[in-house]
């Protein structure tokens, strides 16, 4: 009875967990949640598939490590963005509000990354008179 209530009890958090994960992993064209556009965020999330082209997105920047630097894109916190090449020192700076644009890298299933590559193509600190 117990080994049967065991079973079941990890079947049920499993099932949660990926229903939860799916959404999760589902970035191109997907809702971003609702205390997101009630902070003035996107309603959407844009295409991120390998080789998409974004084009000035607002965010900010992260400190990973004492020489690497990440972006941290409004529409989605939970998105992570390894940018080359790396952030000059102009840049390096905790939660500078930036605008940047880039085109996604591919991510390979056999490596793990900090964040997903991004070719930055165009970046910008953040004007002064633009919506936080």
């Amino acid at each position: 009875m117990n080994n049967r209530l065991g079973t079941s009890l990890v079947a049920v958090t499993l099932v949660a967990l990926l229903n939860g994960s799916a959404s999760a992993c589902t970035s191109a064209g997907r809702s971003a949640s609702e205390s997101d556009v009630a902070k003035g965020g996107e309603s959407t999330i844009p295409d991120m598939s390998p080789g998409a082209k974004l084009e000035n997105v607002a965010g900010h920047v992260v400190r990973v490590s004492d020489e690497w630097w990440g972006l941290v894109p409004d529409f989605d916190a939970g998105t992570r963005f390894a940018p080359t090449p790396a952030l000059t020192a102009e840049y390096r700076e905790e939660g500078l509000r930036v605008v940047w644009s880039g085109t996604v890298g591919e991510v390979r299933a056999d490596v793990r990354m900090w964040g997903v590559p991004l070719a930055v193509t165009a970046l910008a600190r953040e004007s002064a008179g633009a919506a936080e």
